[in-house]
């Protein structure tokens, strides 16, 4: 049970990585310039900040803490009431399914009649009663599936009528796959009302030092010692490939490395514990491990089950 707690610790720890000041410092702003048009009694359309990077970036964990940083920062300002509601978004959403999610996130019934004009008036109402100055829309790519185009329309004229509303602006935060940035650049109405960031793949070779400092960081965390044969940039460059470039995967296959070296009751952690890490996380052969194998950048790290099959 204590090493099960210590690994639920490590898996909730947020690392401020060097994407998160600046998405940090976006989004305050576009809160604070809220503020001040409220201060002046002006309702000028807000806007909003998009989020993108592929699967396993970190982005829902680097919102997440965004929201409980901002939310706690709110409270110090001279608007302290202000809310920020966040929901995900289902896939193939409908007007009408899209908007019984806000209705939810804003603490009412999730019913199942209403057509979505009246739905989205609700949601208007309520917004402003309940002083929302922002909405985190998650997985805001599934937005783009929809099969009908007269519905896909509806939907995202909502949303910029919210972000221009004349009584009650408020500003939508999307997160979600590369999928949103092409759907975003369909319509320019809504797109030049969003702000853009994207969590790109990480390089091995330039941010070596950035990785074995994150790896020592979890190690002490978790009173470990690293050793030797994960202070290189050969390990780097396996534990980047691994995590197929993104640093959502890589926090995670470090934690699931610690994990393994706890169980053992060992005091360092090496590449041993990261090569039993990666064969629970992806149930492959030795032969398809990244920690193992020489030639480690034939491995597809997105896949699972890979093993020899002669």
């Amino acid at each position: 049970m204590q090493i099960a707690t210590a690994v639920a610790e490590l898996d909730n720890h947020f690392v401020h990585h060097e994407r998160f000041a600046p998405l940090e410092q976006r989004f305050r702003f576009l809160i604070q310039k809220r503020f001040a048009d409220l201060a002046a009694g002006r309702n000028r359309e807000a806007h909003g900040l998009t989020l993108t990077g592929e699967a396993g970036a970190g982005k829902t964990t680097a919102v997440r803490h965004l929201l409980a940083r901002t939310q706690s920062w709110i409270t110090t300002t001279d608007t302290p009431g202000m809310k920020i509601i966040r929901l995900d978004v289902p896939a193939r959403p409908s007007l009408r399914a899209l908007g019984h999610k806000v209705i939810a996130a804003l603490g009412y019934p999730q019913g199942r009649g209403g057509e979505g004009w009246y739905l989205w008036g609700l949601i208007r109402h309520h917004v402003r009663e309940q002083k929302v100055v922002f909405i985190h829309l998650d997985e805001a790519q599934h937005l783009a599936e929809h099969r009908n185009e007269k519905e896909l329309i509806a939907t995202i004229s909502e949303l910029k009528t919210m972000m221009s509303d004349s009584d009650w602006p408020v500003g939508i935060l999307m997160s979600g796959t590369v999928q949103l940035e092409d759907l975003l650049n369909r319509d320019p109405q809504i797109s030049r009302r969003m702000e853009a960031v994207h969590f790109g793949p990480i390089e091995a070779l330039s941010q070596t030092e950035n990785v074995l400092a994150l790896t020592s960081a979890y190690c002490s965390k978790a009173c470990l010692e690293p050793e030797a044969s994960i202070d290189t940039v050969e390990f780097v460059e396996r534990l980047v490939h691994a995590a197929a470039r993104q640093f959502g995967l890589m926090i995670k296959l470090i934690c699931l490395a610690i994990e393994q070296a706890l169980l053992a009751e060992d005091k360092y952690l090496g590449m041993v514990h990261f090569a039993m890490g990666y064969r629970n996380k992806a149930d492959c052969s030795d032969t398809f491990n990244p920690f193992i194998i020489p030639d480690f950048y034939r491995v597809d790290p997105r896949q699972i089950f890979a093993r020899d099959r002669s």
